[in-house]
């Protein structure tokens, strides 16, 4: 915004930030997270009268309206899937992205929306960083993929003749087994019996140590579509992991293993439980 202002130029740059999609409350903890965040820190609200946050999900519209126009007073959009096709805000210049629990992949139409100029008609600025869009992320590596649909799918309509009465089906349905989708609770006696037979405590090392998680750091590209996992390996860098970030890589790491089978809540939470007791008992 200062470079902006240095230049003369009237753009309040937005900062978009994607939150994964949810899958249990950790990613409604995660959003608490950043909104306490930007309050606290940097006095970004949603409030009447502060307007500097606006957000876009479903079922969700928060100071949306006219967060297009290049002097909005909106700074921050938070968002969960890509915009909608064709929705264009040139002065989206930062895209903060968020790791999610399964394998994350860059989509073109996403970062494309950091990518247009505010103010095309008078081309690059002057001040260099003004022409560059920037992403913070704590991934590792990066991997781009061009958006599936684009000049792939074609959509026709078809409509039921009027001359055609209307059809009675009968409607079926089978009973709801919960068992199918969550784990019982004799799932923590089976575990930790089996634990025991396997002598699982003794091949575990228990001893505290400081766990460090690898980021990519001041990375920069001149052509998006040239990059691709394994091309940030050289700008990475290495920072301790705190005990929020542990938590939540223990929730994601759990979440994983139930994906296919038992993938609720309660399922994930009984999981976390039963390891607890086993760690604390062994």
């Amino acid at each position: 915004m200062k470079a902006y202002k240095r230049d003369g130029v009237d753009i309040n740059p937005l900062v978009l930030i994607q939150l994964p999609d949810r899958k249990g409350s950790s990613e409604d903890r995660l959003r608490e997270r950043v909104e306490r965040i930007l309050k606290d820190e940097h006095g970004i609200t949603t409030e009447k009268g502060n307007n500097k946050l606006a957000v876009w999900l479903s079922g969700e519209h928060i100071n949306k309206e006219d967060v297009e126009r290049n002097d909005n007073s909106v700074e921050v959009l938070i968002f969960k899937q890509t915009p909608a096709l064709g929705w264009d805000c040139p002065r989206a210049q930062i895209l903060v992205l968020f790791r999610e629990w399964h394998s994350q992949v860059f989509s073109i139409q996403t970062v494309g929306r950091i990518m247009r100029m505010p103010e095309p008609d008078k081309g690059y600025y002057e001040n260099d960083p003004l022409n560059y869009a920037y992403v913070c992320t704590n991934l590792n590596d990066i991997d781009i993929q061009e958006d599936i649909a684009r000049k792939y799918i074609t959509i026709y309509t078809s409509r039921r003749k009027k001359q055609y009465q209307s059809i009675s089906l009968t409607s079926y349905h089978t009973v709801r087994h919960r068992e199918k989708t969550r784990l019982s609770p004799e799932f923590t006696d089976i575990f930790l019996k089996t634990a025991e037979d396997l002598g699982l405590a003794k091949k575990i090392n228990k001893k505290e140590e400081h766990t460090s998680q690898t980021l990519i750091s001041d990375w920069h590209t001149e052509n998006i579509n040239l990059a691709g996992a394994g091309m940030v390996k050289e700008a990475t860098t290495q920072y301790a992991v705190g005990n929020i970030d542990l938590q939540r890589y223990f929730d994601f790491f759990v979440r994983r293993s139930l994906r296919h089978f038992y993938p609720e809540d309660r399922t994930v939470g009984r999981v976390k439980t039963t390891i607890y007791k086993f760690l604390s008992t062994n």
